[in-house]
């Protein structure tokens, strides 16, 4: 079974809407200097579904509405998925997996774009700010450095990872049958790891999420009332390109017809 896809041959998502397998991994808040191992387009877009079992952890949607567990599980906090990216990369001296929301993708993609196409040629400096319920990521670009190539060999593989998060929820499922709960998540075997010096928090196993904030969707009424200069900020907090001709009017309708047209 195959749980999401390449970010280049993923549909685009509007915000708001070679190892074994690996823990996927979430910062805490704090800095972190992170080298990405994987370009934005080799990025896995998945869905993500919200565990609320005592003990539980979030496992992936099928993809499938009609059979995967989450959709039809009759529990409306489990039902609902939110659209997640998962990533190679390196923090201190491990290679891991890490996942993060739309927002944060949306943001390296942009930085992709005007660093000639690539993500991988320099270490980045992450700071998650806030809390699971409201958080948001600053991102600063560092010198570029040569890559070493080693890294390459230890990246993961995100796809048995994501079959191993459903599986370990879901461990007897099989499509068209109905199970009571989802398994709680067992003990995560893995090594010890040290405390970075930069007084990062201790890696440890993830622990059971938090509910994930509802992000409030904008209705086309609302869109035509703002003016040229609130949908230019609104673009802009979502990570949004407009064309440089939209730049200066204060047509809103004009902007809002490109916004419902592009996006």
């Amino acid at each position: 079974m195959q749980f999401g896809k390449r970010a280049a041959e993923a549909p685009k998502i509007k915000p708001g809407e070679a190892g074994g397998t690996r823990w996927m991994r979430t910062l805490k808040p704090g800095e972190y200097r992170m080298r990405f191992l994987d370009e934005t387009d080799d990025w896995i877009q998945y869905w993500e579904h919200f565990n609320p079992t005592p003990g539980g952890f979030p496992f992936p949607c099928t993809g499938d509405k009609q059979t995967c567990p989450g959709c039809t599980s009759g529990i409306e906090k489990m039902e609902k998925a939110s659209p997640k990216y998962a990533v190679n990369a390196k923090i201190g001296e491990y290679v891991d997996i890490y996942k993060f929301p739309t927002k944060f993708f949306n943001k390296m993609e942009i930085r992709s774009e005007r660093n000639g196409g690539t993500i991988t040629d320099r270490d980045y400096m992450v700071t998650r700010i806030g809390n699971d319920t409201s958080t948001d990521y600053d991102i600063d670009m560092l010198s570029k450095s040569e890559l070493d190539k080693e890294l390459l060999g230890k990246r993961h593989d995100i796809q048995k990872s994501l079959e191993a998060a459903f599986f370990e929820a879901w461990p007897d499922w099989k499509p068209g049958e109905v199970q009571d709960a989802p398994a709680a998540a067992p003990v995560e075997k893995d090594e010890a790891r040290p405390t970075e010096k930069s007084g990062l928090d201790e890696f440890k196993k993830p622990e059971a999420a938090a509910e994930p904030a509802a992000e409030k969707e904008v209705t086309e009424a609302e869109l035509r009332a703002m003016s040229g200069d609130q949908l230019r900020q609104l673009c802009r907090d979502e990570n949004i390109k407009y064309p440089a001709e939209l730049e200066h009017v204060e047509d809103s309708e004009k902007f809002v017809d490109w916004m419902l047209e592009n996006l």
